[in-house]
């Protein structure tokens, strides 16, 4: 089923955000179609914006600046080519997505809710599961611990205990309390899932 298709979006970033969120609720009400051609052109638009005048990446396809937002837009592309079987194009855009991230230096656990463009650690939950599904599992694994390694950390920044305040007599430093903290974070949920499907296929019970 198509929803309606709305108003072709403006050229700026809080209308392509707008389109975005409208793209996701499709996508929760299981309009999959509608869902993509509207993520295909807020993708569009992004890179749009972001064009570098003169700089072309080919022949009549102008390149565009590292922006989140444009990193955010693979990201969600990937997952769409991922649930279509076309692995090629998943994983192409997964890592597109992850080396944009990295060229803004959004690996820093500061960046992990710092807006809503996404976090590189559900980058590498992306390709982890592009992995699995391609059969690489040694891959997959390295991809999913690296992905919960990075949760635990960003998480632990956010939960750390302000500058300055007592340390628990014991020993325990800020940061082992505060990942302590982290990982009854909900934020866990998908990477426990995902390594126990990859362990299950794995067959380490």
């Amino acid at each position: 089923k198509i929803a309606k298709d709305p108003q072709e979006p403006l050229l700026s970033e809080g209308c392509a955000n707008a389109y975005f969120g409208l793209a996701e609720i499709y996508r929760g009400q299981g309009l999959y179609e509608s869902a993509q051609i509207l993520h295909e052109k807020v993708f569009d638009l992004r890179k749009r914006m972001n064009i570098i005048k003169g700089k072309f990446i080919s022949k009549g396809k102008p390149a565009f600046k590292d922006h989140p937002s444009i990193s955010q837009s693979f990201a969600v592309l990937a997952e769409f080519a991922l649930d279509e079987g076309d692995l090629q194009t998943a994983h192409t855009y997964a890592e597109q997505a992850l080396t944009i991230s990295l060229n803004l230096g959004r690996e820093d656990p500061k960046c992990y809710h710092m807006d809503g463009f996404g976090n590189v650690s559900n980058i590498k939950q992306l390709l982890g599961r592009i992995y699995m599904a391609e059969g690489k599992f040694d891959l997959a694994e390295e991809y999913f611990l690296a992905a919960r390694k990075l949760r635990v950390e960003a998480l632990a920044y956010l939960y750390a205990l302000p500058t300055g305040a007592p340390v628990a007599s014991s020993g325990d430093s800020v940061a082992s309390t505060a990942s302590g903290k982290a990982e009854d974070h909900p934020d866990f949920v998908d990477d426990m899932y995902y390594l126990t499907i990859l362990y299950q296929n794995m067959h380490r019970f």
